[in-house]
């Protein structure tokens, strides 16, 4: 220590305060990290094999997307003509079936026997919807209310219908769709199914009554169940007698 810093011990204090406020807080550049010439080779390796990989995948996709739409053009049509085919064959089966009713009904009509084996074949036809019907009932047309109100379900379907078939109905149809023993009425989402078949709003019940049946199934004797049905569910009912034809029950 020289006398001079002795003498004056705050000098001393100031120049190590300069000298320490000027330091750098960087290390000199002698000291600061060094990137290894291997380290960028490899980076630049990488980035080339997947850039390789990359367009490989987009030239592959771009060379296997005609490929691909000739064997979807392929598929659908083999589904064309096997749809083609169901229905060529669904005719030549309705008219075969037609052919033997009417060699039945010559024969059948020949005897006293023959007439009510033939009234009783009519009968079970009907019931199994296998033929279309065509006689006096009534339609009831159910609609919402407004665009989004009311729901039915597929059970509140199954208990109206089934309500109508106790009223003596003899053949019924939903939206054009027969209704009969083995036909399934259910919900997928908010739609109702009829045969498997979606059916929309607003929804036609359209009944044949036998003559037993006609005051059980008139307007008046209806109003009270339908008034029932539309406070329930939130939707409105319209009855209307007219002549009804249900066609045939479809068979995929």
């Amino acid at each position: 220590m020289t006398p001079e810093s002795t003498r004056h011990p705050s000098a001393n204090l100031f120049a190590t305060l300069t000298n320490e406020a000027y330091a750098s807080d960087y290390p000199p550049k002698a000291e600061q990290t060094h990137i290894s010439p291997k380290w960028w080779a490899s980076s630049v390796v990488v980035s080339a094999v997947v850039t390789l990989v990359i367009t490989a995948a987009l030239t592959s996709t771009n060379l296997l997307a005609p490929s691909q739409r000739s064997q979807q053009a392929e598929l659908a049509s083999r589904v064309e003509q096997l749809r083609e085919s169901v229905r060529r064959t669904t005719t030549n089966n309705d008219q075969e079936r037609a052919m033997l009713k009417s060699l039945a009904a010559s024969q059948l009509t020949q005897s006293k026997q023959g007439r009510t084996l033939l009234a009783q074949l009519s009968a079970a036809e009907v019931a199994a919807g296998v033929t279309a019907v065509s006689d006096s009932g009534v339609c009831i047309t159910i609609e919402q209310r407004s665009r989004n109100s009311g729901q039915i379900s597929d059970r509140d379907m199954q208990r109206l219908v089934n309500e109508l078939w106790r009223r003596g109905a003899t053949a019924m149809s939903i939206n054009g769709y027969r209704l009969t023993s083995r036909t399934a009425i259910r919900t997928a989402g908010n739609a109702i199914l009829v045969s498997y078949r979606p059916i929309d709003w607003p929804y036609q019940v359209c009944v044949v009554g036998s003559a037993a049946s006609t005051s059980t199934l008139s307007r008046p004797a209806l109003a009270g169940v339908l008034t029932k049905f539309d406070l329930a569910h939130g939707v409105k009912s319209q009855v209307r007698a007219l002549w009804v034809v249900a066609p045939a029950a479809k068979v995929d």
